[in-house]
């Protein structure tokens, strides 16, 4: 009686690859259960809201996991209200996205391909819609096929759009082809009230454009993490590169500090790797689950003067 009529747990979450361009993201609960789902930008995120439900993943409420991949650096799993559990996918780059929800055992299974891969046409329906039908039962081989594109759990379902004409074939356009910018990496990490949390932000190089300087924003929540003189310093490779931080701090509207940080210093290139080292002091009043520590406003400079993309970077201080 207690599992029909209390929240489920979400109990794992499980990830692989699907022919040579799908990702494929299986997120086990233990019973029967609804969602909703949307997108969030800068940076970009994929988010997933199981109602009625408790994260209890290896036997923790708080779930963060790292992807080496093309699509997804990081899926993170918590309770952000009573009895809703969030998951978080980090995307890498823009994508298609695709969602089913099956039964037997009760999972909500999440496709994600680059943007511009042809999507495959549906065979398995959405149960999004708390209206709609039950879902049918679906066995452990169908979990393999395609589904449905990705809609909002509360949309009801629209009528198939008409065949358009096919316009007749013409020039291909002139693609302008961006080299791209370097990457930066925040680790996370994780400590108890009153403990001490320690972050790398560090920078991987993708073209042959050298990066000599670069500046970002770093922001906290305050009520939960907050930093001392000397706990953001630069990275011994990066100062022997005859580089300097410097980083100047405020409070930014209720809850929130940032710092507005620099580095450069000369013409030599910022190598590869750790670039500088975050210090966090957790609150001994901080409450439990993750503080979300982010890098925004990202700006690169080559030594030619052009300015390089750079995509923003965000990971969690888990407080236990």
């Amino acid at each position: 009686m207690a599992q029909a009529t209390g929240p489920r747990k979400v109990q794992a979450v499980r990830e692989w690859l699907v022919g040579d361009n799908t990702m494929r993201i299986a997120i086990e609960v233990t019973g029967e259960f609804e969602y909703r789902s949307s997108r969030l930008h800068n940076p970009e995120r994929l988010y997933f809201d199981i109602l009625n439900a408790k994260p209890w993943i290896d036997s923790r409420r708080v779930y963060s996991k790292d992807f080496d991949g093309k699509l997804v650096s990081r899926v993170r799993v918590a309770e952000t209200a009573r009895d809703i559990t969030r998951l978080v996918l980090d995307l890498l780059q823009p994508v298609e996205v695709s969602i089913s929800k099956l039964t037997n055992p009760a999972r909500l299974i999440v496709d994600l391909r680059p943007a511009n891969v042809p999507a495959v046409p549906p065979r398995l329906a959405s149960t999004a819609n708390p209206a709609a039908p039950p879902p049918r039962q679906v066995s452990s081989q169908e979990e393999l096929l395609p589904v449905k594109p990705l809609a909002s759990a509360n949309a009801a379902a629209s009528p198939a759009p008409s065949p358009e004409p096919v316009p007749a074939p013409g020039p291909e356009p002139v693609q302008k082809v961006m080299l791209p910018g370097p990457v930066l990496n925040l680790s996370s990490a994780s400590a108890a009230p009153g403990g001490v949390a320690s972050m790398v932000l560090s920078l991987q190089a993708r073209s042959e454009r050298e990066t000599v300087a670069l500046q970002w924003d770093l922001s906290y929540p305050s009520p939960q993490i907050g930093m001392e003189d000397g706990d953001l310093s630069i990275s011994s490779a990066a100062k022997s590169a005859g580089k300097s931080l410097t980083c100047a701090g405020r409070p930014q509207g209720a809850g929130m500090y940032i710092y507005n940080c620099i580095l450069a210093g000369g013409t030599e290139r910022i190598p590869d790797g750790s670039i500088a080292l975050l210090t966090f002091r957790v609150r001994l009043g901080a409450r439990p689950g993750p503080a979300t520590v982010r890098v925004s406003n990202v700006l690169a400079a080559s030594a030619d003067g052009k300015a390089l993309p750079v995509e923003p970077r965000e990971a969690d201080v888990t407080i236990r």
